[in-house]
């Protein structure tokens, strides 16, 4: 009896091990090539919807942007809109040339009405209208300055008012300012104003040279002070200035056209698709090595 009991003790305890050992190795995962596949098919799966939700561009905005920013048309090239890229470029280029070409023709006309001006206008010569015609006045609305010499070198600069006279040592009166003038110790400051206001208001219009031509000291007061030479100075500002703004206007359409471009660039990039061509072909050699002439033959392949 008691040599039977120690035999079934002695198996359970040589099973034992192996029992154990059975259910940690069914607990533990097996790599089989079954399990391997299942879990590179797994993985393969979540790698596609990760790429896939991270919008990848074959081309880059950024990139598209700045290009178009710099050059219009540049960014739509580089993402494959080749017609667009050359409808901006031509854009660009026929803005600049117009501009130019304003720009050009405005600073050219404004250099023949300043000359104009500087021939048929005269400082005494309204100084002198002031003291006959109502309409010609010191202390109008508007104001030109003028620059004086007293002679130590010092230049000193005034606007033309009535207090001009008592501001000018030793002048008393309209003639005192007359002589000065005609002696070149008072002179016109030539700003953009004062070519604006020698043409533009009345109050000035005496200082041109066919002004008492038009107007005689007995002439009516409601007579039209607007002279053929003042007429042909306002003519020659007129186109300067027309001019000038078609070309600011050409410039803010060249503005324009680098952003458009640099924002329909972005557009561009991201809805940018290689090609693919219709038809594709594959040639290759048919050979058996087993042979003594391996090459067998040629072979042509053609996909639709």
């Amino acid at each position: 009896m008691r040599t039977k009991m120690l035999f079934t003790l002695l198996l359970l305890a040589g099973l034992s091990p192996a029992v154990i050992s059975a259910q940690i190795r069914d607990r533990l995962p097996i790599n089989t090539e079954r399990s391997m596949l299942v879990s590179e098919l797994r993985f393969g799966q979540i790698e596609d919807q990760a790429v896939a939700d991270s919008f990848v561009y074959l081309k880059k905005p950024g990139r598209a942007f700045l290009l178009s920013a710099v050059l219009p048309g540049a960014g739509q090239y580089y993402a494959g809109a080749k017609w667009r890229a050359a409808a901006f470029l031509g854009v660009e280029a026929l803005g600049w040339l117009l501009w130019n070409s304003y720009d050009s023709k405005g600073n050219r006309l404004e250099k023949g009405y300043i000359r104009f001006a500087d021939q048929y206008w005269d400082l005494a010569r309204w100084f002198e209208a002031t003291m006959y015609y109502d309409e010609n006045s010191l202390a109008g609305s508007h104001h030109i300055w003028v620059s004086y010499n007293p002679g130590n070198g010092e230049l000193q600069e005034y606007a033309v008012d009535d207090s001009l006279i008592i501001k000018l040592p030793g002048i008393v009166n309209l003639a005192g300012l007359i002589t000065l003038a005609q002696n070149g110790q008072l002179v016109p400051i030539r700003t953009r104003d004062y070519y604006e206001n020698i043409g533009k208001y009345d109050q000035f219009s005496g200082g041109w040279y066919d002004f008492e031509t038009y107007h005689p000291f007995d002439s009516p007061i409601d007579t039209v002070s607007v002279t053929p030479l003042r007429d042909n100075y306002l003519t020659r500002r007129l186109r300067s200035n027309e001019a000038l703004k078609m070309a600011t206007n050409f410039a803010t359409i060249i503005m324009f056209n680098h952003l458009i471009s640099a924002f329909e660039a972005v557009i561009a990039a991201k809805r940018y698709q290689p090609k693919e061509t219709d038809v594709s072909w594959n040639m290759a050699l048919i050979s058996d090595f087993r042979e003594r002439q391996p090459i067998r033959g040629l072979r042509l392949s053609v996909a639709f």
